[in-house]
């Protein structure tokens, strides 16, 4: 069974098996696990991250949430209690674009 809960301006959808969920402070250190690696940034406009471009990206992020209107959509993706996803939704006028990073281990 599906969850929905929409808040004031947090916004978290989840099943059996993973949750979608706003990103927290703490998030920073799953993403640079990700973001920093050379591999994940070859075809990218970012990246390789520093462990300050990962909190400055996070902390973004949480100030997207909290504008209204909100525009930019952000969510980590949970699943087995870890952050694994990132997925963003951005609206631009009457479309949205949709970008699904993954956030892997360091090879």
């Amino acid at each position: 069974m599906e969850e929905i809960i929409i808040g004031h301006t947090k916004i978290s959808l989840s099943n059996d098996r993973l949750l979608l969920r706003e990103f927290t402070e703490s998030d920073w250190i799953d993403v640079h696990n990700y973001a920093s690696q050379d591999i994940v940034c070859q075809y990218q406009p970012w990246g390789p991250n520093t462990e300050e471009d990962s909190k400055n990206f996070v902390n973004q992020v949480i100030k997207n949430s909290t504008q209204v209107p909100r525009t930019r959509f952000v969510f980590a993706i949970i699943y087995n209690e870890s952050l694994t996803l990132g997925i963003s939704l951005t609206k631009l006028e009457k479309s949205l674009i949709l970008l699904i990073r993954a956030i892997g281990e360091k090879e």
